[in-house]
């Protein structure tokens, strides 16, 4: 089998969801890394993924995954249950909550020995929010081969970690961050100074407001969110994300690259988890990707 066109490196966890409303949802196969294969695969991107899963995820999903041509080679399974999180949705902020007694994030997040040798002629390499060590240590040995690397963090960015989130950055293309991240006294400030060196695009993803594409020739892009109604926007920035770079390292520019991210974004809010997008043609995401709006200027 050939390699993969892009690879995914991240978490398959098992979800309960509450939301403000009261309404749930328990057990629910979640993670960055099943939402970011989804959405790549909705462009039709050739998908690898790289992983640890517990023996009570969802058996169905990794099916699904497979079916839709995705490869889980690099997924290991361990002997026991996964980690398990309650998901707590309240005015407009999102808390996580692992299960007690269960492995660590930490546990179930892969090393750099894990990354397949049948991947090592990808296009790309996305590694999805994980804890920063395990993101540093993936990226560090993956970004010396002539890949596009990009890295989603999900621990906060401020400015007393600066110098080591720059240490990073030293083998990565591509950077997102959200709002939950972004704690930086200036963030207007600090996000477009990490477009520099190897870093050629920090992605400010900014939800209903879209967010800003800060460049390391100092050109500051921003983009529209395709207007929609928001049933759960859990996973929405992990879609984004996977959708751009499964773009990005086929050679798209970034206006169009950018637009599939959003488009694939406004498709994973309208469903419950990761259900939405398996529902999706790539037509309908092409005729979303060109009403969103993209802007440059210095």
């Amino acid at each position: 089998m050939s390699a993969p066109e892009l690879v995914l490196v991240g978490n398959l966890l098992v979800d309960d969801l509450v939301y403000d409303d009261g309404t749930t949802r328990m057990g629910q196969p979640g993670g960055a890394l099943l939402h970011a294969a989804i959405a790549a695969t909705a462009f039709g991107a050739q998908v690898g993924c790289v992983s640890i899963v517990g023996s009570d995820y969802p058996a169905h999903a990794l099916a699904t995954l497979e079916a839709r041509g995705v490869s889980l080679e690099g997924v290991s399974r361990l002997e026991g249950p996964g980690v398990r999180v309650w998901l707590l949705y309240e005015a407009g902020a999102r808390r996580m909550i692992p299960w007690l007694g269960r492995p660590t994030h930490a546990d179930v997040s892969p090393l750099p020995e894990s990354y397949p040798k049948a991947y090592e002629g990808a296009k790309g390499v996305h590694v999805a929010p994980m804890p920063w060590a395990r993101q540093a240590a993936f990226v560090a040995a993956v970004g010396r081969g002539g890949q596009q690397v990009s890295l989603d963090p999900c621990e906060p960015l401020d400015d007393a970690g600066l110098d080591r989130v720059r240490s990073a950055l030293a083998h990565v293309d591509v950077l997102f961050v959200s709002d939950d991240e972004v704690a930086f006294v200036d963030p207007a400030g600090a996000l477009p100074s990490l477009a520099a060196g190897r870093t050629k695009c920090v992605l400010h993803r900014r939800g209903r407001e879209g967010g800003v594409v800060y460049q390391s020739d100092g050109t500051r892009t921003t983009w529209s969110a395709f207007p929609t109604r928001e049933l759960d926007p859990t996973g929405a920035g992990d879609v984004f994300a996977a959708a751009f770079m499964a773009a990005w390292v086929e050679g798209a520019s970034l206006r169009d690259a950018v637009a599939r991210g959003a488009a694939a974004a406004s498709v994973a809010v309208e469903g419950l988890g990761a259900a939405a997008l398996l529902g999706v043609g790539e037509g309908e995401l092409v005729r979303r990707a060109a009403e969103v709006v993209v802007s440059a200027a210095r």
